[in-house]
């Protein structure tokens, strides 16, 4: 496994260079990465989605994996790194032991549904050809997410190195109070932007990271009149001259690529909506 460095040149980050009275903009457009969370919840009975196949898969023990088919890469399995490990543990045998250790009354009524989330699979990924030292990105996202979900354990944590591109599997216990709240902690709706923007928020700077994004309806007119109030700020108007009404219907269409750069962050946007989502996150730690 190479390591490269963990500073890369700042990407889409706005410049400003006076000369005399003039003030030039331009953008640098090698900040092109970015992260990706996805979750899903591990139950402990079925055919799919089980803590028995989420061991299985993260520690190459499915047979048709352990021969090299599918997409799995068999001269890069031994480069694949835990940072949290099982030791001699199954996963299964974690996660019960870390509830045992957590007082979790596993004959409440309420813990009995065979349809229960006893764990969450994190899995984190970064764009393709970042260059940075993925192994201390993947270590600094798990405390990024020990961060945002203090009281919801982290088990086990592996990064693949033998698939497309390295990713990493994260195992949580999502412990809400006494109870297991799988769909509560992963809140689809709710929550999965508010990750994404904490993440890059803590990270961005570091590994040179920038948060895609996809604005849409109100959000995205609003999103345009914050880029495009800031640049006047900034007399972008002048220094455009004749093209600056084509640059405003230019941001009117994809404001999404300025707000970083800019300092523009979701709250700013809807603040309510935000203050919402981001408390309720911080619940569920």
């Amino acid at each position: 496994m190479t390591a490269h460095s963990t500073n890369p040149k700042p990407t889409i980050g706005l410049l400003q260079t006076k000369q005399a009275h003039k003030t030039d903009f331009h953008f640098d457009c090698q900040r092109t990465h970015s992260l990706t969370l996805i979750g899903k919840t591990l139950k402990v009975e079925g055919k799919t989605g089980t803590l028995a196949l989420a061991d299985l898969h993260n520690r190459r023990k499915i047979p048709y994996e352990a021969k090299g088919l599918g997409h799995i890469d068999r001269t890069h399995t031994a480069l694949n790194t835990e940072l949290i490990s099982l030791e001699n543990d199954t996963l299964i045998d974690a996660v019960f032991r870390t509830l045992r250790e957590k007082n979790f009354d596993f004959n409440a009524s309420f813990n009995k549904r065979k349809d229960r989330g006893f764990a969450i699979e994190w899995i984190f990924s970064v764009s393709l050809g970042f260059e940075g030292d993925h192994q201390q990105l993947y270590a600094d996202c798990i405390n990024c997410l020990r961060s945002l979900y203090p009281n919801c354990p982290l088990v086990y944590a592996v990064i693949h190195y033998d698939e497309n591109e390295p990713h990493m599997h994260v195992i949580m216990v999502p412990l809400v109070g006494n109870r297991l709240r799988a769909s509560e902690v992963l809140s689809y709706k709710g929550a999965y932007r508010w990750r994404l923007q904490a993440l890059h928020k803590i990270l961005g700077n570091k590994y040179g990271l920038t948060l895609k994004t996809s604005l849409k309806g109100a959000i995205k007119k609003r999103a345009a009149e914050a880029v495009i109030e800031a640049l006047e700020k900034f007399d972008v108007r002048s220094s455009m001259g004749n093209i600056w009404p084509a640059i405003k219907s230019s941001i009117r269409n994809s404001p999404d690529g300025f707000l970083d750069p800019l300092g523009i962050t979701l709250e700013q946007l809807v603040p309510d909506e935000a203050r919402v989502i981001s408390q309720k996150g911080m619940r569920h730690g």
